[in-house]
């Protein structure tokens, strides 16, 4: 530097090394952070502090279209519904911190949206002001739409397990791990939160079917072959469910089995609609068979009353001889009563129905069943019962038949508990019955209750848990009543828990489906 004093020329020299290489150092720095942010794919930008843009990375104005911006500006470009929570949440970073982090959607210059994940650090000065703010948005569209779509195919493959009642599962050999879908856990009746374990898996097998499941299972992993099988469980609210289930063996790259992976299906309204149709066909046949050999005994009991009625206006009434022929008459007349019962059960007594409200013929036949009795009903009966179209007697005998077991099965008395009212069936129930307005009828005694595994076979004909003999019935009763429901278009189911009670249900079509529940 020169200056010029009187006649003479004032030089004075400084030392610039450094700032120059300070300079050089800064612009070599300058230079590394462009090629950075250029070559980044990222949108990148940096403010001053009054947010006004400094530079903005060639992505960032191939994306937004804008060379400069404001924040204001940036603000703008985030998408209408997402701008109030990303404003909020800058003004909180701009006073309380120095790095703000979210996800929200910025408008491409065309008009379109994308997400993306931005960041932004906040440089202060000594002051603790703002003084620069360097800003990335790094492109998570592809992201979110992966994972949007892979939350659909798994929200779509729970609603088909829920739909189809079906589950998938996997087993670790190695360390006996369990990994249930959330239709599993919804068959099993566990709550998705809930871990398993093979103890707990265990716990839950009916114990009935449990070695031979495990056997079917270690065979699995010891051979490798597929695996399929079926089961029943019991729910934690005791309920028997019967599952179906395949699974396959995964080996590692040395062969050696390392999991067992499948599926599981709830097939319990199958396996009861199949026990349906087999109890159907089997009273079928033995209806068929009934039906025939009531019709040829009636022949001949009628060929024996008649000639005992002749055998009586051959004598007369002090002999010793008539006493027999009335003791012989009342036999045949039991007997009639035995063939009527069977010509009930092969045909259902052809119905001769007529509209009638429920009530009278309900009320009545209970009284009549309970009368003697020290069992005392307990009614509950919806008002404005639709009026059935039925066979009186045969629905009379239907209730007496199922009141007289009540009965005597508490013998010491109590309460026989009878609720009444009108259901909506949809299409799809599981009482297989056509869509329509019923009445239901249930019947619930505190009895000794019905064994398990006899509670399938209460409904066949000659089967019951008395002694036979002439005093306590030839198990005809419960049949008689299925042949007399099922000819009238309903449906009778019975639920049972020994030691708890028993409890009939009954569902009756109503003459008028217009009817409003």
């Amino acid at each position: 530097m020169a200056v010029k004093v009187g006649d003479s020329i004032a030089v004075s020299f400084t030392d610039i090394t450094k700032r120059k290489q300070a300079e050089a150092t800064l612009r070599e720095s300058e230079e590394r952070f462009r090629g950075f942010a250029e070559s980044m794919t990222q949108l990148v930008w940096i403010a001053d502090a009054e947010g006004k843009s400094i530079y903005h990375n060639p992505q960032f104005v191939e994306y937004t279209g804008l060379k400069e911006t404001t924040a204001e500006e940036r603000l703008q470009l985030v998408h209408p519904e997402d701008r109030p929570h990303i404003r909020n949440k800058w003004q909180e970073t701009l006073l309380f911190g120095n790095i703000f982090q979210d996800s929200y959607r910025i408008r491409r210059y065309n008009g379109g949206y994308r997400w993306f994940l931005g960041r932004s650090i906040i440089m202060r000065d000594t002051d603790d002001k703002v003084a620069r703010t360097f800003g990335t948005a790094t492109d998570i569209d592809d992201l979110i739409r992966t994972d949007a779509a892979l939350k659909e195919s798994l929200d779509m493959l729970a609603e088909a397990e829920r739909i189809g009642l079906t589950g998938s599962w996997k087993r670790d050999l190695v360390t006996n791990n369990i990994i249930w879908s959330s239709g599993t856990h919804r068959i099993f009746g566990i709550p998705e939160n809930e871990g398993i374990s093979f103890e707990t898996f265990k716990s839950l097998i009916h114990p009935e079917d449990i070695d031979f499941l495990l056997g079917k299972l270690e065979e699995t992993a010891q051979k490798g072959t597929p695996m399929k099988v079926e089961f029943r469980i019991i729910h934690p609210d005791g309920t028997i469910h019967t599952l179906s289930s395949k699974g396959e063996v995964a080996f590692d790259s040395g062969g050696k089995a390392i999991l067992i992976h499948g599926t599981v299906h709830d097939i319990t309204e199958r396996k009861r609609l199949e026990d349906f149709m087999i109890k159907a066909q089997k009273l079928d046949s033995i209806g068929t068979l009934a039906g025939g050999l009531a019709h040829d005994y009636n022949n001949l009991l009628s060929v024996i009353m008649g000639n005992v009625d002749l055998a009586k206006l051959l004598i007369t009434k002090n002999e010793q001889a008539y006493a027999v022929l009335m003791k012989a008459e009342q036999a045949i007349l039991k007997a009639r009563d035995l063939t009527q019962q069977l010509s009930t059960f092969s045909r259902g007594g052809y119905p001769l129905s007529k509209i009638i409200d429920i009530r009278d013929c309900l009320t009545q036949s209970v009284k009549l069943a309970l009368s003697g009795s020290n069992i005392r009903p307990e009614w509950n009966i919806e008002e404005d019962l639709p009026e059935v179209k039925v066979d009186e007697n045969q629905i009379r005998l239907v209730i007496q038949n199922i009141v007289i077991n009540a009965r005597e099965a508490m013998p010491l008395g109590g309460t026989l508990f009878i609720d009444v009212n009108k259901v909506l069936l949809k299409p799809d129930n599981t009482l297989f019955l056509p869509e329509s307005i019923y009445i239901r009828f249930a019947f619930r005694d505190a009895g000794m209750g019905i064994p398990a595994e006899n509670l399938h076979k209460v409904f066949d004909p000659y089967f019951t848990t008395k002694d036979m003999g002439a005093t306590k019935g030839m198990g005809l009763g419960l049949s008689i009543c299925y042949s007399i429901i099922k000819r009238h278009l309903g449906h009778i189911m019975l639920e049972s828990k020994e030691g708890v009670g028993t409890t009939v249900i009954i569902h009756l079509p109503a003459a008028m489906v217009h009817i409003e529940l």
